[in-house]
């Protein structure tokens, strides 16, 4: 089987790079203004001392580090800092252009420490799933924890029904597909009759081999379960909680105290943060998710409000922007040993294992 699902379908078009401006102007010029005032939020920035931002900096780069050995753990052989390169160059990429030419970079560089495209692949689409499972687990956890301790409203209760049957739904999908390989064809024939009827009605081609992709997706999971899928999800876990703390330490720093938003309910909010980081319009949920934490926890406080957004803001910088700019290096170095040909390997079959 042959597939190509990490790799660019078509050149980049320019509304691809010019609509997700668009939402950012929108959100910074239009939508958080009428909740913050940026002189104050930019006198609480920079109200914080030389310890406070060497702290911030080295937890930063620690959960970086976190982030790319979720990646790195599953693929024998790479080393931590070698993964940690290949992470932050596609991890740059990702602050300029669309998925998935971070992850086509991520691949590449993989590839150029010896990696094995096949095992790169799986990396990749295995890391990548654990994140996105977790950025959804996450708020409906919280949600059940709100119904369990009676603090849900009755559209609360609904909504949490439904997630949780939507996630145990495809939590059984996926036991089903992982139980017997006969099972993963008759769910990939299924999935290729309702992808046959859907798409043409979107006006889009339906993909062409559901029931192969299936049943690959199956392969890998299996060699991914059984191998150190546990240190990986260790690594997330890890990653998250240094993120948490960093964002508990801001909220404290810049005069938000215990009393006013709680530990527990900061966690809540994060975790709904953590799944609003999924937009795909602009890279990771930037404005969505600190206008999320003002909304949630200071929809009619400016005072409150301009504190969040500080603290948020603040986060940003250094647990999204600086990796980032740490990411330049690595990425400009493997670009001046040669990089490899974009072309070449967005049409490379080794993307998915089979």
């Amino acid at each position: 089987m042959t597939e190509e699902p990490l790799s660019p379908k078509r050149r980049l078009t320019w509304w691809q790079l010019v609509f997700p401006v668009l939402v950012l102007i929108v959100l910074f010029g239009v939508v958080l203004p009428k909740y913050i005032d940026y002189e104050d939020v930019w006198q609480e920035i920079t109200a914080l001392d030389g310890a406070s931002l060497l702290l911030l900096t080295l937890l930063g780069i620690i959960s970086s580090w976190t982030e790319a050995a979720i990646y790195t753990s599953l693929i024998p052989g790479l080393s931590y800092r070698a993964g940690w390169k290949a992470f932050l160059g596609g991890n740059t990429v990702a602050g300029f252009a669309p998925s998935p030419w971070d992850i086509v970079v991520r691949y590449a560089m993989y590839r150029g420490f010896g990696v094995d495209g096949s095992i790169a692949g799986a990396s990749v689409i295995v890391g990548g799933g654990f994140q996105i499972m977790f950025a959804i687990m996450a708020p409906v956890l919280v949600l059940v924890y709100w119904v369990a301790t009676g603090e849900a409203t009755q559209t609360g209760r609904v909504l949490t029904a439904l997630a949780v049957a939507a996630i145990t739904g495809a939590v059984l999908i996926v036991a089903l597909i992982l139980r017997r390989e006969r099972i993963a064809v008759r769910i990939g024939n299924m999935l290729q009759r309702a992808a046959d009827w859907v798409f043409p009605k979107l006006k889009r081609p339906a993909p062409p081999d559901v029931v192969g992709s299936t049943v690959g997706f199956r392969r890998l999971l299996l060699r991914t379960l059984a191998s150190r899928w546990w240190i990986s999800a260790l690594f997330l876990l890890t990653m998250h909680v240094i993120r948490y703390f960093g964002m508990l330490y801001l909220f404290r720093e810049v005069g938000i105290t215990a009393r006013v938003v709680s530990a527990s309910e900061l966690l809540a909010v994060y975790a709904i943060g953590i799944m609003m980081s999924l937009m795909p319009i602009v890279p990771a949920g930037l404005g969505v998710v600190e206008l999320t934490y003002v909304w949630l926890l200071a929809p009619d406080d400016p005072s409150l409000a301009d504190q969040i957004a500080a603290a948020t803001f603040t986060h940003r910088i250094f647990f999204w922007l600086l990796p980032i700019v740490i990411g330049i290096f690595p990425l400009v170095g493997w670009i001046r040993r040669g990089g490899g040909s974009m072309v070449k390997v967005a049409q490379s079959p080794d993307l998915t294992p089979t």
